[in-house]
């Protein structure tokens, strides 16, 4: 009696492993944001290298599509923020873990996600429950920044105003 033993590949010959399609990517990607100013359109060929047209990122437990998720990558870059990626993780040959610092002269914060890669490109990213709300930090920070200069901005508008009516009034 002789065994027989067939063995399959288990790989596709097209597909790439996970560590081996996203991992360039990924760090090409978080490159691009160092804190200089930069277009969209600079990043925009990492996102389509790295991330599906299909893209579901879960921000903050509720999922965003892709056109958002560039919009969001809009605001990272228009507030200047620098990306280090601190960890990254292969489970598998489908997933991806990692754990990035962002950052700049205001705000800074930390987010840890779990991705799914297919076909060479990240179709899935979900933070994880520690770090689920970081992005909506990093918004309220930046926004009420903002808001607390433009309330100032106005005060000192009303302040100059004022001044003026009263060397206006004096000269009458």
């Amino acid at each position: 009696m002789s065994t027989r033993i067939v063995t399959q590949d288990f790989y596709d010959g097209d597909a790439a492993l996970a560590s081996e399609s996203v991992e360039g990517p990924l760090c090409a990607y978080l490159n691009e944001f160092d804190g200089t100013s930069k277009d969209l359109g600079e990043i925009r060929p990492h996102i389509n290298e790295l991330f599906s047209d299909d893209l579901i990122y879960c921000v903050d437990g509720k999922p965003i599509d892709r056109q958002t998720f560039i919009c969001l990558n809009k605001y990272l870059l228009e507030h200047r923020m620098i990306a280090t990626l601190e960890d990254i993780y292969f489970s598998d040959d489908t997933h991806i873990e990692y754990t990035v610092h962002w950052g700049n002269d205001d705000v800074s914060m930390v987010t840890h996600v779990v991705g799914l890669v297919d076909s060479g490109k990240i179709i899935k990213i979900e933070s994880c429950p520690e770090t689920s709300s970081a992005f909506a930090n990093i918004f309220l920070r930046l926004n009420c920044k903002n808001t607390i200069v433009d309330g100032l901005d106005k005060k000192i508008m009303k302040i100059k105003e004022w001044a003026l009516t009263q060397r206006a009034s004096r000269a009458a």
